[in-house]
């Protein structure tokens, strides 16, 4: 039975990147204090073309967090960092926002839209406005139920550049208050680099 949930754990967390955390859209976001009006940046680096012309900007950034004892790291070509420690997960996810999107406070309600439409039994927790890693960020919880088993995450939009960093701790709903203080160093720890 464990083996069962760990693999339903892992399914769904890459079900749940599939919906907000890779959308795949193209566009020109929101500026940063980083990048002028023409799409060029402070930085060096980028690649031209696009449906917009100009530069599209990719960061070249390297993201760290410190895991709590217990928690593995894992090799994965879709996530940027995942550490797992029995069936619960913590990732890191790099996603362009859709040029459509105004913001930080735009791209929470476009991905609470596509949850709430993969997953009818979504809730959302209150949302709270922080600093991660020096940038502007949104936090809240959200529950729901696949395969008969509640979930519980909590998941962080951090803002850079016209990307979004989504860090997302995952459990079964009965683990998630034990986990919660990890998934919270977790957070506090993330960086750029």
């Amino acid at each position: 039975m464990k083996v069962f949930k760990y693999f339903m754990v892992l399914v769904l967390v890459f079900a749940l990147l599939a919906v907000a955390g890779c959308s795949g859209e193209t566009g020109t976001a929101d500026l940063s204090e980083n990048q002028s009006e023409n799409g060029t940046s402070d930085d060096t680096g980028g690649e031209t073309g696009g449906e917009t012309g100009g530069k599209t900007i990719t960061p070249d950034v390297e993201v760290k967090v410190t895991p709590p004892e217990g928690w593995e790291e894992e090799e994965s070509n879709a996530l940027l960092l995942l550490y797992n420690k029995g069936p619960s997960n913590f990732m890191v996810v790099q996603d362009k926002v859709p040029g459509n999107i105004a913001g930080l406070d735009g791209y929470l309600g476009y991905a609470k839209e596509a949850l709430s439409e993969t997953y009818s039994s979504m809730e959302f927790g209150s949302v709270e406005s922080l600093k991660v890693g020096g940038h502007d960020s949104r936090k809240f919880f959200c529950t729901y139920e696949a395969a008969n088993m509640p979930f519980k995450l909590v998941i962080v939009y951090v803002f850079r550049d016209g990307y979004i960093y989504n860090l997302q701790g995952c459990a079964l709903a009965e683990d998630f208050d034990a986990l919660l203080p990890e998934f919270e160093e977790f957070i506090s720890s993330f960086r750029f680099e």
